[in-house]
């Protein structure tokens, strides 16, 4: 089996009400989507890395019942199936991919978020799951995928956490990314831009992560990939918006857990879009005491419509 040979299907599952997911939560969210960054990162990143063929399915956005994936996995037959599982919604999540494992037997069915990540032996114990991607799911299924093309073992790899033939569990250390920008844009070609939406924004909304982690330790907060805060330049920031614009997105949403983490880099950013003529509104999520008049007003000028305030106390 080549790379090429493989077909990964990358699925944001289905549900009985309009779930938004996200690698760190999930809330109702029933007149307005935001796209599955966590899902088009992770194909975009395959597809670069090991040339296999990928697809996406939003099956919330979609509104595709349990009934019709299972006609799509039938029709398709990807060797893979990769999703992503909410917090609010994680017991229902697993029983529908069980189900979906059980009509698609010699499919292998990967999962990643925040409940694998933090007790991925005790999900495998209690789930048919095949793997889970622990924290940050991009190495390690490039590395799973190199191991199936090449009929190698898979209970070696850093970030990994599975079964083996005689059906014991395996979970490694994480491996955390360093560099953020070495990573290929998300392909919006890959999802429907009019089925995403942000409040007020209109249709055609994309999405970026230009950090992971967060610093700060508010209590109420299931911080998504930790307080190890790596992030991308401005330039990439702002070359990733400009490879937005060109697929056609009509409005921006941060993704970052504390986007005014550091100022000064926050600062460059909004100098370099306005340097660049860039014409989006954009949202971001923020903690208060991170900004003042000055960077807000910064922000404002560089196309920042709305901020939304995490309140510890």
């Amino acid at each position: 089996m080549t790379y090429s040979d493989l077909h990964i299907l990358f699925l944001n599952p289905p549900h009985s009400q309009s779930i938004s997911r996200r690698y760190m939560c999930s809330y109702y969210s029933p007149k307005y989507l935001l796209p599955p960054h966590d899902l088009v990162q992770l194909a975009s990143c395959v597809r670069a890395w090991n040339q296999s063929r990928v697809t996406v399915l939003d099956a919330i956005a979609e509104k595709y019942s349990e009934a019709q994936v299972v006609q799509l996995l039938n029709e398709t037959a990807p060797d893979v199936i990769v999703a992503v599982t909410g917090v609010e919604v994680f017991g229902d999540d697993i029983a529908c991919l069980e189900r979906l494992k059980e009509a698609s037997p010699s499919m292998r069915f990967g999962i990643f978020g925040y409940y694998p990540t933090c007790f991925p032996e005790e999900v495998l114990q209690k789930s048919a799951m095949d793997f889970i991607l622990c924290r940050e799911p991009e190495r390690p299924l490039s590395a799973y995928l190199s191991a199936l093309a090449n009929d190698g073992p898979v209970d070696d790899i850093p970030g990994l956490a599975g079964r083996r033939h005689d059906d014991t569990i395996f979970v490694n250390p994480e491996q955390r990314l360093q560099q953020l920008d070495d990573l290929p844009f998300p392909d919006y070609t890959l999802i429907n831009l009019d089925r995403y939406e942000e409040a007020f924004f209109g249709k055609r909304c994309g999405a970026i992560l230009s950090a992971r982690g967060c610093p700060y330790g508010c209590t109420y907060c299931t911080t998504t990939y930790g307080r190890h805060t790596i992030m991308k330049s401005p330039e990439t920031v702002v070359a990733e918006m400009e490879y937005l614009l060109e697929a056609g997105v009509k409005a921006i949403r941060f993704l970052d857990d504390t986007f005014t983490c550091n100022r000064t880099r926050v600062i460059a950013l909004c100098k370099l879009i306005l340097e660049r003529d860039l014409h989006v509104p954009w949202s971001c999520l923020v903690r208060a005491d991170t900004v003042d008049r000055e960077l807000l007003q910064w922000m404002n000028r560089a196309g920042c419509e709305r901020i939304l305030v995490g309140i510890e106390s």
